[in-house]
């Protein structure tokens, strides 16, 4: 099995706000690559696709992962154009990729998350939040579907220890559950994830 080995990216130390990142994008709509590709092993790289509404975003957290970052694509899809970038391939993220892959699909462990900060859970909530108004009610959702009804619970736990937030879970209309956030949650999240939101994200703290 041959390996291929990127000079340019021989060392990879992020930063502590690059490494809380990497763990909302993790989370959320990033995705880490498999290191073994057509017969061959290369080291894994965090991809990273938005729409082009939200390309302001990507090219945010494209300058935030600088100096390890391939340029910024487009391509167009049959519902309209995506953005995209990856990393380098590297050994970080091939250990990355056997701790949010153990058996080739991303799940949610406690030991992954246990070190996110505000603004790790602003690039979550960036990528998979949502909020909602209703009868004069502000609450919201992070899509959490993906993870499995029985991972549901856990999520929930992990956000009132590690940030204070009452949340439930609630089900969708194709019978998956996902993370619904009350109103007292909503008002944590304007005061603490407002600093890290960029501009045009805003909208979803309902700025």
């Amino acid at each position: 099995m041959t390996t291929i080995f990127r000079p340019r990216f021989k060392e990879i130390n992020p930063t502590s706000d690059q490494e809380q990142i990497i763990l909302g994008s993790n989370l959320g709509d990033g995705t880490l690559t498999s290191p073994y590709r057509t017969g061959t092993f290369i080291n894994s790289a965090l991809k990273i696709l938005h729409t082009s509404k939200q390309e302001e975003y990507l090219t945010w957290k494209h300058s935030m992962l600088m100096p390890f970052v391939h340029p910024i694509h487009r391509m167009t899809v049959s519902d309209g154009i995506r953005v995209y970038f990856s990393t380098g391939s590297h050994d970080y993220f091939t250990k990355l990729r056997s701790l949010w892959y153990p058996d080739g699909k991303k799940i949610f462990l406690l030991s992954n998350v246990k070190h996110m900060n505000w603004l790790g859970l602003a690039v979550w909530f960036m990528d998979d939040g949502t909020r909602g108004y209703s009868h004069g009610s502000e609450y919201g959702f992070i899509s959490t579907e993906g993870f499995g009804m029985e991972v549901q619970p856990i999520i929930r736990n992990f956000l009132l220890s590690q940030f204070g937030l009452l949340t439930t879970v609630v089900v969708t209309g194709h019978g998956l559950t996902k993370i619904r956030l009350s109103a007292s949650a909503m008002r944590i999240l304007k005061i603490e994830l407002r600093p890290y939101i960029i501009p045009s994200m805003l909208y979803k703290l309902g700025f």
